[in-house]
């Protein structure tokens, strides 16, 4: 069973001006818990590319629709879960897309989860009472 350290909680409404909040609230936590500047650049990039996504993409109506995000500091290991309610969609079923392509031939989307899959240790997704839940875990790199 983990061990943990300590939980953090964040809801933000789920719209683009929450990412500066969120990264901002992340940034001081991980401060406080000492992690190198390097993981919380990879940090900000997960953010950056999960609550991006849920905002274009989890709704269809324009009722106001909220984020949750919890961070959990385990002793070697840093948890990200973020929880909506929106459509159905597990990121870690999109096909990667194929690189060997020239850009203008590829699909449009999928490198982001291909960005969040290498900078995680671990990405998985779970549908739980109507939520989408992504919970991706990374190897604690302090200053």
């Amino acid at each position: 069973m983990d061990s943990i350290q300590k939980k953090y909680h964040i809801v933000l409404p789920s719209e683009m001006s929450s990412l500066s909040i969120a990264e901002k609230q992340i940034a001081a936590i991980a401060e406080t818990h000492s992690l190198s500047e390097d993981f919380q650049n990879q940090l900000s990039l997960v953010l950056e590319e999960v609550i991006t996504n849920i905002v274009k993409y989890a709704y269809s109506d324009p009722s106001q629709h909220y984020i949750e995000i919890d961070l959990v500091f385990l002793p070697d290991i840093f948890r990200m879960v973020f929880s909506d309610n929106g459509i159905s969609f597990d990121p870690t079923s999109v096909e990667k897309p194929d690189l060997e392509q020239r850009p203008e031939e590829r699909k449009i989307g999928g490198l982001g989860i291909v960005l969040v899959r290498n900078i995680m240790d671990s990405v998985n997704y779970r549908r739980i009472n109507h939520r989408n839940v992504l919970i991706m875990e990374k190897k604690i790199k302090k200053i």
